[in-house]
């Protein structure tokens, strides 16, 4: 957990869409969700929250995404692109960096930190969606594909959690049984 101070000292913040709280996550429908929003709580006020969505995805998928787009958007990285605007060439070194921790980014980190960030400001209620069910509360189109050809493999080290995780999916649970689950817990 203590590679990812840079995100955990960011502010939490939930969106409302539909009379509906929502935890949006980076590479899990984040923009699309968050244009469509009509309020935002931050930090402490996110306790006053009565039921919180989270939409979750396949970290196996969600890595090489975050990646990409980490990729595409850092300043620090100088390569050419295809005709869709994929990275066409990996810098190793970069990449090596980001499966040593040496690198952190949002997009890319483990959805189980996310919740932990949540965790820290909201002890209650979740309602655990699979990624596909955001289009139930956005009419923006998901830029789902832009990074499906993007061959990198994700580390143990950022799946292991996230896959315990997945038993969620569909279920209304207390977010305090999910970070039991994953054995984090707040000192």
């Amino acid at each position: 957990m203590k590679r990812w101070l840079k995100l955990l000292n960011t502010d939490c913040r939930v969106i409302r869409i539909q009379k509906k709280w929502i935890y949006p996550i980076y590479k899990n429908a984040f923009t699309s969700l968050d244009t469509v929003a009509s309020e935002e709580r931050l930090n402490g006020d996110i306790a006053n929250c009565d039921n919180i969505i989270v939409f979750l995805r396949n970290q196996e998928n969600r890595f090489p995404s975050g990646v990409g787009e980490y990729l595409d958007n850092s300043n620090n990285v100088n390569q050419q692109k295809t005709e869709h605007g994929v990275p066409s060439i990996m810098p190793k070194q970069v990449i090596d960096k980001i499966i040593s921790g040496e690198i952190q980014d949002r997009h890319f980190c483990p959805q189980a930190v996310w919740l932990f960030h949540l965790y820290r400001h909201y002890q209650g209620n979740l309602s655990v969606k699979a990624m596909s069910d955001a289009k139930d509360y956005t009419h923006l189109r998901m830029k789902e594909g832009k990074y499906k050809n993007f061959k990198l493999s994700a580390p143990e080290h950022y799946l292991a959690d996230d896959r315990k995780l997945m038993k969620f999916i569909g279920q209304d649970v207390n977010i305090k049984t999910v970070m039991e689950e994953l054995g984090y817990v707040l000192s």
